[in-house]
């Protein structure tokens, strides 16, 4: 995961329901579209708007996100995070780094990171990349990018 410093204009988001679509995290919600997509969360997939599941779990952690199954029901964090263990023994450590990054007041970007830190670079922001350790910690890398000529 990498994250760029936060600006004093970095948008937040409001309180919003999505549901649970085969598996995923769905935003019906067309209008909530681009406030998600401004803020940083989740990614357009075709006419839907998809949120990761560590993303979700960090809304639904932040009570930002009400998230209800096929049926309707609510889905608690604890369901979802189980969901998502069951899916990816990486899942809590996934949304560990998130919620720490996001309640720093990072946007965290998960793609490929050459790309991403060139992206990052031309937006006037530093990108960060966060790693666990073994005992938990989580320790902030500044990346830049480096240009070798051969000799």
């Amino acid at each position: 995961m990498e994250a760029t410093i936060p600006s004093a204009a970095e948008p937040q988001v409001t309180a919003f329901e999505a549901r649970m679509k085969g598996g995923r995290v769905v935003v019906e919600e067309a209008s909530r579209f681009q406030e998600l997509e401004q803020a940083g969360y989740g990614e357009a997939v075709g006419k839907r708007y998809v949120l990761k599941d560590y993303e979700a779990l960090f809304l639904l952690y932040a009570e930002k996100l009400r998230l209800l199954d096929e049926a309707g029901a609510e889905v608690s964090f604890r369901a979802l995070s189980e969901k998502a263990q069951r899916e990816s023994s990486e899942s809590w450590t996934r949304f560990m780094i998130y919620r720490d990054l996001r309640s720093r007041g990072y946007v965290v970007d998960v793609n490929d990171l050459r790309k991403s830190v060139k992206e990052i670079t031309k937006m006037g922001k530093e990108a960060i990349i966060a790693v666990i350790e073994r005992r938990g910690e989580v320790i902030y890398y500044k990346v830049s990018r480096a240009h070798f000529n051969r000799m």
